[in-house]
Formats: C-alpha cells, structure tokens, sequence
C-alpha cells in the first residue's frame, strides 16, 4: 500500500527522514512524498503521486514564531493535508507541540507531540499505521447454495463489486471496494487488509433492495460463504 508522507524538507525534520519514514516502510508501506520533483509543475507532480496513495500522514511542524508564544506550521502541508482528504484518503496528521492551525483542520484525525518526546510519537504512530491495510488478500466467494446459477449470472456480467469491512476486536478498522472476478476456479476478490488476523464481512448488492452478505470470517479460513438478505 502506498502512503504519502507530507513534511518540510528541512535540517529540523531530518528526524522524520531518519526515524518516521524508516519506520513506516518497517511496518509495510511503500513511502512518497514531494521529495525531488525537479522539472515538474508541484501541485500537479504532488496530486499525481497522491492519487497512488491510500493514506496520507502529514507532520504539521514549527515554521515562524508567533506573537502568542505559539508558532505557524508550513502551508504546502496543510494543502497537501486537505487535498489527500478531498481524495477521501486515510488520513492522520502529526502535530507538533504549540503548533497553530486555524479552522476545519482540528476536526480531523490528529497525533500530537513535544519535540523532547519524538519516541513516544513513534510508539504511538506504530500503534495506528498497524490497523491499516498494508497487504493484497484474494479470497474465494462461496456463492450460497440455492442460488448459484443466479449468483454466476449476475457476477459474470462484469464489473460487479463488493463492499468489504475490516473488523479487529469488536469494531471496523478499514472498509473499501473491490471488483469480483470470475476465473475458471470460482469467484475471487482482492482485499487489502492489516497483516494481523482480522475479520472480513462482504456484502455485494444486488439491487436497492437485495444483497448477498457472509459473517465476519477469519482470513484463515477462507473461501468466505455468503447469503441472501
């Protein structure tokens, strides 16, 4: 799974090239940022490179003194910020201690941090990027038993799709959509799932008033069975 990390590409961050990015890639994420765009036009390079993503961290860090003893953080970040949440990525953003951000932006998903405390940032930052997906699952779908030739029909149309949810200890972590593809063995799915065993419930839509839907199933235990509801 592709992550953007957002940061200033300055002497005061080199920690996050030193430890966070190391980090991320440890726990299974392939890492871009707006590093090195040399000859391309930035906005467009950031939002292409962004559109690979899944998720987005962005490090809200100390830029320019402010009158009240707090300080600004860098812009770039904060668009970049609202940009990957306008692409309804995952998003989480690092934020340093007396950093000052005004409006919509503290509604969101926050890590915050003093500088003199940069390891428990990471425990926690570990802590969060484990629940995300970070690996492609395929699965079979077990078509339910009196409804077989009916569930080939409408799956070998093509294109059909299956909302999936992530469920980790009582609650869903992750949920997405994925295209059923028929092979000559069943019917198959690719999830992307946390490397931790989780449950997975599908549900694929037959019309605005039918569905087929399985339990919460282990991935250990796949092919998944799903029923009409």
């Amino acid at each position: 799974m592709n992550l953007f990390v957002s940061y200033a590409f300055n002497e005061d961050n080199r920690w996050i090239e030193e430890l966070a990015i190391p980090l991320i890639r440890a726990l299974g994420f392939d890492v871009l940022s707006g590093r090195r765009m040399e000859g391309d036009i930035i906005v467009e390079a950031v939002d292409a490179r962004m559109r690979e993503c899944r998720g987005c961290i962005g490090f809200t860090t100390r830029r320019d003194p402010l009158a009240d003893g707090k300080f600004s953080t860098h812009q770039w970040v904060l668009d970049e910020l609202a940009a990957a949440r306008a692409l309804k990525l995952t998003v989480v953003e690092v934020r340093e201690d007396s950093v000052q951000v005004q409006g919509a932006a503290n509604s969101f998903v926050q890590l915050r941090y003093a500088r003199d405390a940069r390891d428990k940032l990471l425990v926690q930052l570990a802590e969060t990027l484990a629940k995300w997906p970070t690996r492609t699952v395929r699965v079979r779908i077990q078509p339910p038993q009196a409804a077989v030739d009916e569930f080939r029909k409408f799956v070998l149309r093509g294109g059909v799709q299956c909302r999936y949810q992530v469920q980790s200890g009582g609650r869903v972590i992750a949920s997405g959509e994925a295209v059923i593809e028929p092979i000559t063995a069943g019917f198959f799915v690719d999830l992307e799932v946390p490397r931790e065993d989780v449950l997975v419930q599908i549900e694929i839509k037959k019309d605005a008033n039918s569905a087929w839907k399985s339990l919460g199933s282990s991935l250990f235990a796949i092919p998944i069975d799903v029923y009409d509801i």
